[in-house]
């Protein structure tokens, strides 16, 4: 979401900076944790996609989720 908003940013303006502080607005407080990354990608998507039923969001996400974790596990800690 927030690359999203510098892209439309710099489509418009590209001559002035993009602050990601003004980007995240009172609404959407930064993630800390990966369920507030996931729950704030399923909150945005509910809204671009129009479904109004949670369990048919979380059936289309599902395996999107699911992959990024699996990829995200394949990768290792990092440490």
């Amino acid at each position: 979401m927030y690359v999203q908003q510098a892209l439309d940013h710099f489509t418009k303006e590209h001559g002035k900076p993009f602050y990601l502080k003004e980007g995240l607005g009172i609404t959407w407080p930064a993630p800390s944790q990966f369920k507030d990354h996931v729950i704030n990608i399923l909150l945005h998507m509910r809204s671009k996609i129009g479904v109004d039923k949670e369990e048919v969001l979380l059936g289309r996400m599902a395996p999107l989720v699911a992959a990024v974790v699996a990829f995200s596990a394949s990768q290792g800690s990092g440490a």
